[in-house]
């Protein structure tokens, strides 16, 4: 069972404990397993690559897989072992608008009933009143502080050109628009003719900013959008991800068919850059997604559906600042940091699994020497796993993590999982997607689940798509095997310590 919001609700009468400080201020080191996931290619997405591309992860809508291109802003339907484009964003962009930045189309997700899909664009910001029906959420007033170099002030909501000249970015106040297409019942084309605005989100486009972007259809027909906190790299989320009145770093429940005015409701809060949200299984009784962090901690968090339509009390997973200025990153206090400062702020201090009124993560990796790190799934109880929980990468390197807790864990063990090919060889997900073989370059996956349930990437390189099984564990190297033992040891230690700290928390939350 998900811990419950009643439960943190009750649990936040106490005060809040003090900064502790633990010896090493990151996550829990990722441990050696012979988990072991078979990868199969099954399709191929062809697309206008180029020089720049941006894929969202997968959906599935009818049985049929819909796949986003958000860099040039087209959408496509698997049709046996390639694609259709069945919307171009060069001919048919909604109401006559200019599409923008690198997120032209943030993601889809099924429109409420197999027959309609919702898309949400990104377009270049026209004037609110020019969209009568759609309700406008503006970006957080102003927030000035310095950035480059002490002497240089901006407004960090709406950088624009004033970081050009320091650190060469720029960024535009964009919106996401949210419509709702028809699909054609055969072809699975959307109808272009009639589109139906929902909502509209003013955005910092560009600038580093974090977009935030990941879509979920509600049981009920309504849309479960994740808003980035909008801020460039740096800071710590601000004010502004812990406030229930502002749209950014939010989980927003999006109902089409409310009056204008009432469409919007913020179901959570705290969240920094959430790319895709999927249930975690065919029961949609819970929600699994990856938050992006800032330099400390990449998170996986589980919350549960009931949780999120019971609005009586929102759920905060930490990214801002809250009561008495402190803001979180995995399990760990952070500092405020600065625009542009570097990666992200630097922890101060860890911060009790137990604490009340926050969702813990389900599990978290650091860097562990990386110079970048960015979350990317996770896919979890997939029809395809038999001991594997739930399996994740990063955008960067493509190193593959597994899970093996039950996902009302907090702060669950990850470990390295083996990834082979179909005849037994291991491989790695950066390796299967480069262009060039000569030339790695970053990963870019994207997990998703097949209508069947079972696991499945997208490499966003080569557009292919691949499923993914578990099989037998692939021994560790003979050198490997007395450590193989210490560690399968110190796992099974360490997930009983977890699960104590659950129960533990739990019982003080009640």
């Amino acid at each position: 069972m998900f811990r419950s919001k009643f439960a943190y609700a009750v649990a936040a009468c106490c005060a809040a404990p003090a900064i502790t400080h633990a010896s090493s201020l990151v996550p829990p080191v990722v441990q050696p397993s012979p988990l072991t996931l078979q990868i199969r290619e099954v399709a191929t997405l062809e697309y206008d690559r180029g020089s720049r591309y941006n894929i969202a992860a997968p959906v599935t809508v009818g049985g049929q897989i819909y796949v986003a291109d958000q860099f040039n802003g087209d959408v496509y339907r698997r049709n046996g072992t390639g694609f259709d484009r069945v919307f171009d964003g060069d001919i048919t962009p909604p109401d006559g608008l200019e599409l923008s930045g690198t997120n032209r189309i943030i993601n889809v997700s099924r429109g409420g009933t197999d027959d309609t899909l919702y898309v949400a664009f990104t377009v270049r910001g026209p004037d609110p009143t020019d969209l009568p029906d759609i309700d406008v959420r503006p970006l957080p007033s102003p927030v000035i502080e310095p950035c480059c170099d002490p002497s240089r002030d901006i407004d960090i909501y709406r950088v624009g050109t004033d970081a050009e000249d320091a650190i060469g970015v720029t960024s535009s106040t964009d919106l996401q628009i949210i419509y709702r297409y028809d699909l054609d019942p055969v072809t699975g084309t959307l109808d272009s003719s009639d589109p139906t605005p929902i909502v509209a989100l003013e955005v910092q486009n560009g600038g580093r900013a974090h977009p935030g972007g990941g879509m979920l259809t509600l049981p009920d027909g309504r849309l479960l959008f994740a808003t980035g906190d909008n801020l460039p790299t740096g800071t710590n989320g601000r004010r502004a991800a812990q406030d229930e009145g502002e749209h950014v770093s939010k989980l927003l429940i999006i109902d089409p068919e409310a009056d204008r005015d009432a469409r919007v409701t913020v179901a959570a809060k705290g969240l920094r850059n959430t790319q895709s949200l999927q249930y975690t299984d065919a029961s949609q009784t819970a929600v699994a997604f990856g938050d992006i962090g800032g330099g400390i901690a990449e998170e996986i968090n589980m919350v549960g559906v009931a949780d999120l339509l019971d609005t009586t009390t929102v759920e905060s997973f930490g990214w801002g600042e809250a009561s008495g200025g402190r803001a979180r990153e995995g399990t760990f206090y952070i500092g405020p940091g600065a625009a542009y400062g570097g990666f992200g702020p630097v922890a101060l201090g860890e911060a009790p699994l137990s604490e009340a009124g926050f969702l813990q993560p389900y599990a978290q990796v650091g860097r562990e020497g990386a110079p970048f790190v960015a979350v990317t799934g996770p896919v979890t109880l997939a029809t395809s796993f038999d001991t594997i929980v739930s399996v994740f990468s990063d955008l960067s390197l493509g190193r593959l993590y597994g899970t093996t807790a039950p996902l009302s864990d907090i702060n669950a063990p990850v470990f390295d999982v083996r990834l082979i090919d179909m005849d037994g060889d291991l491989t790695s997900l950066r390796e299967l997607g480069a262009r060039n073989p000569n030339v790695l370059g970053r990963a870019e996956p994207r997990f998703f689940k097949f209508a069947d349930g079972t696991a499945g990437v997208l490499l966003e390189r080569t557009g292919g798509i691949y499923a993914l099984t578990q099989v037998a564990n692939v021994p560790l190297p003979a050198s490997g095997l007395l450590l193989g033992a210490g560690i399968l040891v110190f796992a099974v230690s360490r997930r009983r310590a977890t699960q104590t700290r659950s129960a533990d928390t739990r019982v003080q939350e009640i």
